[in-house]
């Protein structure tokens, strides 16, 4: 994965709502199509989203015993 899209994915999975303009003109920069950025953004947002769902579910699970 270039860098330009390795720190992109890195903002995007710990910290999204820091992601900003600069960091998609970045990737632009880089030679991604819009198309190819909101694909990789869908997906890095989707599979944090359900690795912390499943996170918080094994916790649950856990504490019911």
């Amino acid at each position: 994965m270039p860098a330009a899209a390795h720190d992109y994915a890195q903002k995007v999975r710990r910290h999204a709502y820091k992601v900003v303009d600069r960091d998609v003109e970045s990737l632009r920069a880089a030679g991604w199509s819009d198309d190819e950025i909101f694909e990789l953004t869908v997906a890095l947002a989707l599979g944090e989203g359900m690795f912390r769902l499943e996170h918080a579910q094994r916790l649950v699970d856990e504490v019911r015993g």
